[in-house]
């Protein structure tokens, strides 16, 4: 089973590209597995939690979950290098 695990992506902002990083896990439950994926961020007095959203997916193996991931890395990626109007 994999543990957790940080991604980094490439991210342009304006002129120079900076690293963004996401992290995820795939744990073992009955019948299955859960894929967190989630963007890990400071806590401070408004953010209680340690990052900016997660989410979860139970899919019925760990191939199922790393397939849903690669999936979702590479939305992601396309998604973050559209520029973006302010």
């Amino acid at each position: 089973m994999a543990s957790l695990t940080s991604v980094v992506l490439p991210v342009p902002t304006h002129s120079t590209y900076m690293p963004y990083l996401l992290k995820y896990n795939i744990s073992p439950v009955e019948g299955g597995v859960i894929l967190s994926i989630w963007e890990p961020a400071v806590k401070n007095e408004v953010r209680v939690k340690p990052f900016l959203y997660m989410i979860r997916y139970r899919l019925p193996s760990e191939a199922e979950a790393m397939k849903l991931l690669s999936e979702y890395l590479a939305t992601y990626k396309t998604k973050a290098q559209i520029p973006q109007e302010i």
